[in-house]
């Protein structure tokens, strides 16, 4: 069972189409640095010349990605995230059945075996890669700005005390960081295995990659169209936090997902012809 995670793995990460991918969310952080963030460095010495005034400076938290919803490029990440993390290796599947890559497989593993190495390599490249542009670029922020708590008093962020992981955010930020790219990195590995599912039914590659981020979008069309944003993955799973979201409704989906993906591939791997 090591011996074929750590090959899938290895295949999931070691390929182009993952280089590519890469590359992409790492250009999507260092261009938004580089227009957003690295510009307004120099105006970090004004804040000295008014001493007694309630005014912060620039930090690592306001200037942000994951905060910056006034530019385009965190809408920019949430709507090309679905397809960057399923480009790499979510098609990987259907290829194995086509060249003959899985009979040579299950003549030395069984099929839960393949089928559970197999799910959990598309989701850890397919979650490695969504929080790629938000984990880059707050290191670079990290990196030119100084820490400086959030305040409530502040008003500069959209966090408030009917938002989600309020009381984390304002206590312990750097934790609130953290759990919106845990939160990112299962809900977008989880909608990746969905790739998994459905290739047992359609033999287009292009399909089968692309499945994810059409169930994203028409769920961004239908819940934007009926006014209900705050079940929207697009909204409810980006930082700044533009809606006010249920974290027990947002936690109960992204667990949904994963759980109901995994269980419907894992009966068809045991029971479908696979060949």
């Amino acid at each position: 069972m090591k011996n074929i995670f750590s090959v899938e793995l290895r295949r999931a990460f070691d390929n182009k189409k993952m280089f590519t991918a890469w590359l992409i969310s790492l250009g999507i952080a260092f261009f938004h640095y580089f227009t957003c963030e690295f510009p307004y460095r120099i105006y970090i010495r004004d804040y000295l010349d008014y001493p007694g005034m309630f005014i912060l400076p620039h930090n690592s938290f306001s200037m942000w990605l994951g905060f910056d919803g006034a530019s385009f490029y965190l809408a920019l990440s949430y709507l090309v995230i679905p397809v960057l993390a399923s480009f790499p290796f979510a098609g990987s599947f259907l290829q194995d059945k086509k060249t003959g890559y899985l009979k040579n497989v299950l003549s030395r593993a069984t099929r839960i075996q393949y089928g559970v190495a197999k799910y959990f390599a598309v989701f850890i490249s397919a979650g490695t890669i969504a929080v790629t542009p938000l984990l880059a670029d707050f290191l670079l922020s990290s990196a030119t700005y100084p820490y400086i708590g959030p305040l409530p008093a502040e008003g500069c962020f959209g966090v408030y005390e009917t938002t989600m992981f309020h009381s984390l955010f304002y206590s312990m930020p750097y934790w609130y960081v953290v759990a919106f790219l845990a939160l990112n990195f299962v809900f977008f590995g989880a909608l990746a295995t969905l790739s998994l599912c459905v290739a047992f039914s359609v033999e287009r590659l292009f399909f089968v990659e692309l499945f994810p981020f059409l169930v994203y979008f028409i769920l961004y069309i239908a819940l934007n169209v009926f006014n209900l944003v705050q079940y929207c993955p697009f909204f409810f799973l980006r930082p700044d936090q533009g809606v006010e979201c249920n974290p027990v409704f947002v936690l109960g989906v992204t667990a949904a997902l994963l759980v109901g993906s995994f269980l419907f591939y894992a009966f068809h791997m045991k029971h479908e012809d696979v060949f």
